[in-house]
């Protein structure tokens, strides 16, 4: 019908504001509340204070109706500081929420089954560990990349580190926004924005912080 079409050209439209919104992102900040040092909502609240221009709340065991409670204040408290509001990996739970969007992992299912499920409005974000990974996000559906990770974190644990050579591969090699992730502070930063990183994605340099308000803006 045509009111379908008027629709669903409207939710494209509020995609691509999204994405360049995401263009002109420079911090990233992922919240768990088991690595806040304060309490989680303050935490999302001074970081955003602090100037995130992207929050993900990452919560991967609390119940599905619990993580939509959730998602719902932070999507509010985004939308009041004119931020954007991903929500981890789960898509029905960013649906409910009313998220501007999801973020899967490798192991997380396919960009393919993540579209099915999100409104054609929502961003889709997808986390990369070396060059093929990211060659392969960039010929799908998606609008953003996570990349790295860069250094050792207390966050997620992983086998290998791909390091600032990867961070210089995605400056070369990425055709849409990504975030360089993985253990970066206020110490390492300069080495990050060295290797041809624009935007960062950081949770205990942030989050763990007795002054989150303050870890943001540094």
């Amino acid at each position: 019908t045509a009111d379908g079409k008027d629709d669903f050209r409207e939710a494209v439209e509020l995609r691509y504001q999204r994405t360049a919104r995401l263009e002109s992102a420079q911090l990233y900040v992922l919240v768990s509340e088991a690595n806040c040092h304060l309490n989680w909502r303050d935490v999302v609240e001074k970081s955003l204070l602090g100037g995130a221009d992207v929050v993900q709340l990452r919560e991967k065991s609390l119940s599905p109706d619990e993580i939509v409670h959730r998602a719902r204040w932070v999507a509010a408290a985004c939308r009041s500081h004119d931020a954007l509001f991903i929500l981890n990996d789960s898509c029905d739970a960013a649906v409910a929420a009313c998220a501007d969007g999801v973020h899967i992992g490798q192991q997380d299912g396919t960009v393919a089954e993540a579209r099915q499920l999100l409104a054609p409005s929502m961003l889709l974000g997808v986390s990369t560990h070396n060059k093929s990974q990211l060659v392969r996000a960039c010929s799908q559906d998606i609008d953003y990349l996570g990349v790295g990770p860069v250094f050792r974190s207390d966050t997620k644990s992983f086998d290998t580190f791909p390091g600032t050579e990867y961070i210089a591969q995605a400056a070369e090699f990425a055709d849409r926004p990504w975030f360089a992730i993985g253990g970066i502070d206020a110490a390492n930063l300069d080495v990050a924005q060295q290797s041809g990183a624009q935007r960062i994605a950081v949770s205990n340099a942030v989050i763990g912080s007795a002054d989150p308000e303050q870890a943001a803006r540094q």
